[in-house]
């Protein structure tokens, strides 16, 4: 909406100063021009509440003098030869140059995440970076104040000429006392892909319209999953946290089955939250959208911890920092179809998390990412501790942009093309990519953490491995979750009461 009222205001002030004054669209191009001015101000704001270092105020009131100096330099001109496309050219040449087109590599606020080691180490930061320095502050908030991720800070630079971030870096590794330095980058969900799957009539096992669309359920037997649990009593019901662009709660869906944590995470400008959200835990035989493998909120709940903006970005510092509130808050399982390129630097970073995640009871389940290369070179998708999910379709092949699981130590695989799920404003939509695949093996899990609490990520594994289904491209992909055969195992394993 901020796009739009932005367009409005260079639209507007463009037709106010080129009309003549005697003329009534010079008015009304006038008024319409300062109500699009102040509703884009509005929308500013909020956006900057949300990510005050993704906001360029400023750029944007040049941007529009420019247009307004344009406009009339376009008005007292206008009756020169090729004044009509010059100057209206000109200007959206500017405009193009001017305008912000996407996330800044590093946070402004905070480009740097270091580690130190005791007290003497937070001085030798500050007086390593001397000048440089403008902010150093704690990196995460946690409960445990004995982890490891307790020992990090967020610094902000103040860059001298000459400086750079790399060169800044290497004046930090030279010290004792600090023990690990890295840029706060920014990382994104992963967008859908192009892909296509043949759609199968299915079984009528539920009321829901949609069913027919949704291939993957029938792929995975979730009609018969469903049928089996329906005398089977949980242990204690599970959560599962999606860490993503946040989730629309109200949706009609959805929200019977969402646990609310942080009113904030509950706002989905992009719709990719809501839609893994709705993969793993939609509302079934509720005579409304689709079904999921969810039976309901006493097996398991899906709640939002909103770590990507409106962008679909978010630092390694927010992600991070969202997964220490879902294990702070009791999550079973973690999951998140996002990533980055990789180094060794963010592995560490991401592993004392999965692992701060792992005491405290969870699971974390991440991406493979849709490059259509190794998962190897996309964190958190090759950290240690995690459980990767890459794609198939519908005849069990690969599709060309998910990645593969050479050299992971914990891959499965799930449907990830045409997967129909929520997206806000109880509207549906289909997508494919390996964040659809993710949520299905994070919603498996949770099942299977509701009927035992006590399920480790190496458990959950094998059991899903041992289950699961070989294709052709196994050695690449991993096996095929067989949520039905996993769950069947795990009750005849733990005499789970019917």
């Amino acid at each position: 909406m901020v796009t739009l009222f932005w367009i409005l205001c260079f639209v507007t002030l463009f037709t106010w100063r080129v009309t003549p004054p005697y003329r009534s669209v010079h008015r009304h191009g006038r008024n319409a021009f300062f109500i699009a001015f102040i509703l884009w101000l509005v929308g500013l704001i909020s956006q900057s509440i949300e990510s005050p270092e993704l906001a360029h105020p400023g750029r944007s009131i040049v941007l529009l003098m420019l247009l307004g100096l344009g406009a009339q330099l376009f008005y007292l001109w206008r009756n020169l030869k090729y004044t009509k496309w010059l100057v209206p050219g000109g200007m959206l040449l500017m405009a193009w140059l001017l305008q912000p087109r996407g996330l800044p590599h590093l946070d402004p606020r905070g480009e740097l995440l270091v580690e130190i080691t005791g007290q003497e180490g937070f001085q030798e930061l500050k007086d390593k970076l001397g000048f440089n320095l403008a902010s150093i502050r704690p990196a995460f908030q946690l409960k445990d104040a004995e982890s490891e991720l307790s020992h990090y800070y967020k610094v902000n630079l103040r860059f001298l000429p000459g400086q750079t971030v790399q060169s800044l870096s290497r004046r930090l590794n030279n010290s004792s006392s600090i023990a690990w330095v890295d840029q706060n980058e920014y990382y994104s969900f992963f967008k859908p892909q192009a892909g296509h799957s043949e759609i199968i009539p299915k079984a009528n096992w539920s009321n829901d319209p949609l069913l027919p669309r949704q291939w993957h359920l029938d792929q995975q037997q979730i009609g018969s999953l469903q049928a089996s649990l329906a005398g089977t009593k949980p242990a204690r019901p599970a959560r599962l946290f999606i860490l993503d662009t946040g989730v629309d709660s109200k949706h009609e869906d959805l929200k019977a089955h969402y646990t609310s944590w942080r009113q904030s995470d509950e706002q989905d400008d992009q719709g990719h939250g809501t839609h893994c959200a709705g993969t793993a835990a939609a509302v079934t035989n509720n005579g409304l959208g689709g079904a999921s493998l969810d039976p309901g909120p006493e097996f398991f709940t899906v709640t939002s911890i909103k770590v990507l903006n409106f962008y679909g970005g978010g630092t390694q510092q927010t992600i991070v920092q969202g997964m220490i509130d879902a294990a702070d808050q009791g999550a079973s399982v973690v999951s998140m179809s996002l990533g980055g390129r990789s180094s060794d630097e963010k592995q560490k970073l991401y592993a004392q998390a999965v692992q701060y995640v792992n005491q405290k009871g969870g699971i974390v389940v991440v991406a493979a990412g849709n490059d259509g290369g190794p998962a190897t070179k996309v964190t958190p998708a090759n950290v240690p501790g995690v459980i990767t999910v890459t794609a198939i379709q519908s005849d069990l092949t690969k599709p060309p942009f998910a990645n593969t699981l050479e050299n992971i130590t914990y891959g499965l695989a799930a449907p990830g093309v045409d997967v129909l799920a929520p997206i806000p404003h109880n509207k549906y939509a289909t997508y494919s990519g390996t964040s659809m695949a993710t949520p299905q093996v994070a919603g498996v899990i949770a099942l299977m953490k509701s009927l035992d609490s006590g399920l480790t990520t190496d458990e959950a594994f094998h059991l899903l491995q041992e289950t699961g289904l070989a294709v052709v491209q196994t050695g690449q992909n991993g096996t095929v979750i067989q949520p039905n055969k996993a769950i069947d195992r795990l009750i005849r394993t733990n005499g789970a009461t019917q």
